[in-house]
């Protein structure tokens, strides 16, 4: 004897749209860095003031980086990444996450070296600027790309995390 099971059809809908949700949340960035294969390949539209074509002393295209942009949302605890497809035959980046202050410093973040950086407490308050060089096989490298992590805004913490930061008890502002 099998049993046959039914389930509600709101359930189905509400389990549709989370494992939707969880989709987009999981699906790694596909684009960041691949390889741009030609005029069929995919491109952004070249507006970026990093899209930079730029020649060798010896007539070559310097290794570059097009459509370079930050991903992911710019608060404490979320996880930011360096994206673009690569041009001109480069094959791996240098990268530095970094803050420029007020007084228009600029203060490399120690350990920040990869294109994924995870926003910290003390990025709040800070412009947060990944700067990325791209390379070649032959050593050569090419310009130095900077893109902004919150379009030239300081990091704050966002709502959520000001409630959670804030003291709870006797004389909160709660």
């Amino acid at each position: 004897m099998s049993n046959i099971y039914t389930m509600d059809p709101s359930l189905i809908s509400m389990l549709s749209v989370y494992f939707e949700i969880l989709d987009i949340i999981i699906t790694p960035i596909s684009t960041c860095f691949e390889e741009n294969v030609g005029p069929t390949g995919t491109r952004l539209d070249g507006d970026s003031p990093n899209d930079i074509q730029d020649y060798s002393s010896g007539g070559d295209l310097l290794p570059g980086i097009e459509g370079f942009q930050v991903v992911g949302n710019p608060i404490p605890g979320s996880t930011l990444r360096a994206c673009g497809f690569s041009i001109n035959g480069t094959t791996h980046c240098n990268f530095q996450w970094v803050h420029y202050l007020e007084d228009g410093t600029r203060q490399s973040i120690e350990g920040a070296t990869m294109y994924d950086y995870v926003v910290t407490a003390d990025d709040v308050g800070a412009v947060l600027v990944v700067e990325c060089t791209p390379m070649d096989d032959h050593g050569r490298q090419g310009h130095l790309l900077m893109e902004f992590a919150n379009s030239k805004q300081k990091i704050t913490c966002g709502k959520f995390m000001l409630f959670v930061l804030l003291p709870l008890g006797p004389g909160s502002l709660i």
